[in-house]
């Protein structure tokens, strides 16, 4: 399906976009009004953007109107806010705290969630959140119908009893952080993986040289039934249609050869040497299974050769030979016992 996304509304945009960039952390920000009333609210465009100095990102939108969120708003006054992570034990009063409250209204009072002043910042943190991080506006950057906020992090607020054992990072199955999906859907978090980066890189090139092996194992077994089943057939089984006026088994079995013998040229750049009298259909089953074993051992040479760069064509390849071999099974299936096809 393509989705052009000029013919699409804002509102339908916004629900494709949530539902494809998943999960998303979600920043709680707190923040303050000039007049001194607070706001909490979760915003899930967010992300980190810089280590050294710590700097993250969060987009905001706008109201209905055009009219500025609150915490857009109160940051553009006061240039300060707090970003509190989301636990799954907070969820539902983070979702409370999203829906539109009057600007003189907080939602600290409105959901029941306790103030924890800031050190540095004048907005406090909020109580229930295990990680707390005090901002500074850095700029806004206003990219389409969003503004986004740069702030600088000069104060974390780590609990305990989330820290990790080297006491200086974050342990994710401690923290429990919840991820923003499409609609109302959240993502907690389950299963951590742990893959190091030196590792991953010889367990991916172990791993794709594998399923390269095993790729060209189920060719070679699907080639090898073929000729099998080639040599199995006598002239009025090669005359066999496959239902109603279809092809002949003769000409399905002449197909795959010709077929892998196309793809092993074009993989060389011969395409302009395919030879039409593949499909010759005065070949008897002993030709059809000489050219079908002569296609497998010199095709498997030139694919060892072209598999890490044409593992999709194969692939294809693979799908299309068994489809044509379950056609042929289906029309033999009168003539033979099953296993009396694959015999060689």
């Amino acid at each position: 399906m393509r989705i052009d996304p000029a013919g699409l509304e804002s509102r339908d945009l916004y629900r494709l976009m949530i539902s494809v960039v998943v999960p998303r952390p979600i920043a709680w920000v707190s923040s303050r009004s000039a007049d001194g009333t607070l706001n909490a609210a979760p915003f899930s465009y967010f992300q980190a953007i810089s280590s050294k100095p710590p700097m993250i990102m969060i987009a905001v939108g706008s109201k209905r109107g055009g009219v500025l969120k609150d915490t857009r708003s109160n940051i553009e006054q006061t240039k300060e806010f707090v970003v509190n992570v989301v636990s799954e034990s907070s969820a539902a009063r983070m979702v409370q705290t999203s829906a539109e409250y009057e600007p003189t209204e907080s939602e600290f009072e409105q959901v029941g969630l306790e103030p924890v002043p800031s050190e540095i910042v004048a907005p406090p943190r909020i109580a229930e959140s295990p990680v707390s991080m005090e901002c500074r506006l850095d700029r806004i950057v206003d990219v389409g119908g969003s503004g986004l906020i740069l702030g600088e992090v000069v104060l974390f607020h780590v609990a305990d009893e989330v820290l990790a054992a080297d006491g200086a990072t974050v342990d994710p199955q401690k923290l429990m952080p919840l991820g923003r999906l499409g609609g109302s859907s959240y993502a907690p978090l389950r299963e951590v993986l742990e893959i190091v980066r030196g590792e991953a890189v010889r367990t991916a090139g172990k791993t794709v040289a594998a399923e390269d092996a095993a790729l060209l194992d189920l060719w070679l077994e699907l080639r090898n039934r073929s000729v099998a089943m080639a040599r199995a057939l006598e002239p009025e089984h090669l005359e066999r249609t496959l239902g109603d006026g279809g092809d002949s088994v003769g000409r399905m079995l002449r197909h795959l050869v010709g077929c892998t013998a196309w793809l092993r040229l074009m993989l060389e750049g011969r395409e302009e040497e395919d030879e039409v009298k593949l499909w010759d259909p005065s070949w008897t089953r002993d030709k059809l299974a000489q050219e079908l074993e002569r296609d497998r051992d010199e095709f498997s040479e030139a694919i060892g050769r072209h598999l890490p760069q044409e593992r999709q064509k194969l692939g294809r390849m693979i799908r299309h030979e068994a489809w044509h071999q379950g056609q042929i099974a289906a029309a033999l299936r009168d003539a033979f016992e099953p296993n009396e096809l694959w015999k060689k």
